[in-house]
């Protein structure tokens, strides 16, 4: 276990932001979310069919070295494909790849390894062999047919073995998740996301990890992307792994997302509310390191094309401001629910030498007054959906 794998720690020290480093001014951004209070930037290597996958080492190296100068870490995963449905199945492969591609990607998936040997590196593994960056079948297929998710599982655990041999300080999760274990409810997928689980724990991939790298996305349609749903859908069970992410987060209403997005789209004060409900939520239920996908015209409005803070942003730099070097304590249970919609959450966090805080909000009992003890001291709390944070005198 490292610092990057290890679960109870200040949340100040666990947020990042997945970048886009082809199209992205990446000082620009990596300085935006420095002043946000991030600590970690992640990047996926596109390895394109047209420059035969060639490795980007030089834009690596160089995402490597600002994040560096800025004090921050690097996450990086492979990726290649998404176009299911209208892209051939290599049948020898189980992927979009022929066998020639694929070891064309390994071989510059190594050439990474070499490239960022020695900086501290967070590897993700291969994205969302579970959704559309695999094999261009359904995401069901994906999910539960054992050829397909042998075969990406398979690259999962070659990524982590060979990345191990070239860089062995370096950090290993994966498989980079689409959704959580349990909330695969975006595409009516009946349990499919648990059984991916499930074989993959078969397949001996958790063995070979330093942690699970999970894309925890929230759908509007359930229960208005409520995040206290990880509560119970986001538990892995097949394993004691501290989970990580890269990627999460809220469509906000602008730049042409309005009708776009699969996951649906959220106000500016929505979008906010959110996602550091979703941070606290999962700080709460084991994640050790926090970053949410910040690329594509800034349509999570966390940072700008220019680099400049957006709404989100400042959301979560307000709640890091206010938590900067606080750990997560425990969750005060203040008064009976029926599920995690209905509940009035109270999480304690402590910092040595300081002033124990509370950070309060509920997902549905807007308005709702409460009264409890806390380290001896009788306080009442007014509950509002966005979180509030009050410091214990």
């Amino acid at each position: 276990m490292n610092k990057h794998t290890t679960v109870k720690r200040p949340i100040s020290d666990k947020i990042g932001l997945c970048l886009w480093p082809y199209s992205q001014d990446m000082p620009a951004q990596i300085k935006a979310c420095k002043n946000i209070g991030m600590k970690y930037i992640s990047c996926g290597v596109y390895l394109n069919k047209d420059s035969d996958f060639l490795a980007p080492l030089d834009i690596f190296k160089s995402s490597l070295q600002t994040c560096q100068q800025f004090g921050m870490n690097l996450m990086v995963n492979f990726t290649s494909f998404d176009d299911p449905g209208n892209l051939p199945f290599d049948e020898d492969t189980k992927s979009y790849y022929s066998p020639e591609q694929l070891g064309k990607i390994k071989e510059n998936c190594l050439a990474i390894y070499q490239a960022l040997k020695g900086g501290d590196v967070i590897y993700e593994g291969w994205n969302e062999p579970n959704g559309g960056f695999w094999s261009p079948k359904g995401y069901w297929e994906n999910q539960i047919d054992p050829s397909i998710v042998s075969a990406s599982t398979a690259m999962e655990i070659w990524l982590a073995r060979q990345g191990r041999l070239i860089d062995p300080n370096a950090t290993f999760t994966g498989p980079s998740m689409f959704q959580a274990p349990d909330y695969d409810v975006v595409y009516n997928g009946s349990g499919n996301n648990r059984k991916y689980t499930n074989l993959t724990a078969q397949l001996g991939l958790y063995d070979e990890l330093d942690a699970v790298c999970i894309h925890p996305y929230m759908q509007q349609s359930i229960e208005g992307g409520a995040p206290e749903t990880l509560v119970s859908m986001g538990k892995m069970k097949v394993t004691d792994l501290p989970l990580v992410s890269n990627e999460f987060g809220f469509y906000v209403h602008n730049n042409g997302t309005e009708n776009s997005s699969w996951q649906g789209v959220w106000n500016e004060r929505d979008a906010g509310k959110l996602t550091i409900r979703q941070i606290l939520i999962m700080d709460y239920i084991g994640y050790s390191i926090i970053g949410l996908w910040g690329s594509g015209s800034g349509q999570m409005h966390i940072t700008t094309n220019e680099g400049d803070i957006d709404t989100t942003g400042k959301a979560i730099q307000w709640l890091l401001d206010e938590l900067n070097g606080y750990t997560f304590d425990s969750k005060i249970e203040v008064s009976a629910h029926n599920g995690y919609i209905d509940d009035l959450y109270v999480m304690k966090y402590t910092k040595e030498g300081s002033n124990d805080k509370l950070v309060y909000w509920t997902p549905s009992k807007f308005g709702e007054k409460s009264g409890l003890v806390v380290n001896g001291k009788f306080i009442e709390l007014q509950f509002t959906d966005y979180p509030q944070i009050k410091e214990m005198n």
